[in-house]
This record gives structure tokens, C-alpha cells and sequence, in this order.
């Protein structure tokens, strides 16, 4: 599980056992903007990645040591 905060840190959780949660990992990334939304894991949880909430810029990590992959600004373009 990942949740981002407004500070622009995204914390990794892992869910060891119904009701406990451990935090496992720390993502420090300096965002353009504070109006990141949304995050996802790729279906097989090798890719996290998040959407501004006016759609302007996406950042794709990789899972296993949680680099910075890819980051696109998407401004002006239409994602579909």
C-alpha cells in the first residue's frame, strides 16, 4: 500500500497481519506542484506511480528500490 502526503513524501506500507501496518519505505521526491492525488501499483506491483489531480504531470517509480523511472509533464496533452 502507498500513500502520499502533502509534505511530497509517498510512504510505502506493507500489511503484515489484519489490522497491523508497518511502514517499510520512504519515498522523498520534490514534487512540481502539491496537488498530487492519486497512486497505483502496476498489476504486478513492479511500477508506482501518481497523477497530479489537474493531470499535468505524471512520476513512475520502480518497486524494487523504488527509483525514479520515469517523469512526464503532460501539460497541454489529453490522456485517455
Amino acid at each position: 500500500m502507498a500513500v502520499f502526503f502533502k509534505s511530497g513524501k509517498i510512504v510505502i506500507i506493507n500489511k503484515e497481519r489484519p489490522g497491523e501496518f508497518s511502514p517499510v519505505k520512504n519515498i522523498d521526491y520534490e514534487l512540481p506542484n502539491q496537488n498530487y492525488c492519486s497512486l497505483s501499483f502496476s498489476i504486478d506491483s513492479a511500477l508506482l506511480a501518481n497523477i497530479s489531480s489537474n493531470a499535468n504531470t505524471i512520476t513512475i517509480w520502480e518497486t524494487r528500490n523504488f527509483s525514479l523511472r520515469y517523469h512526464l509533464d503532460i501539460t497541454g496533452d489529453i490522456i485517455s
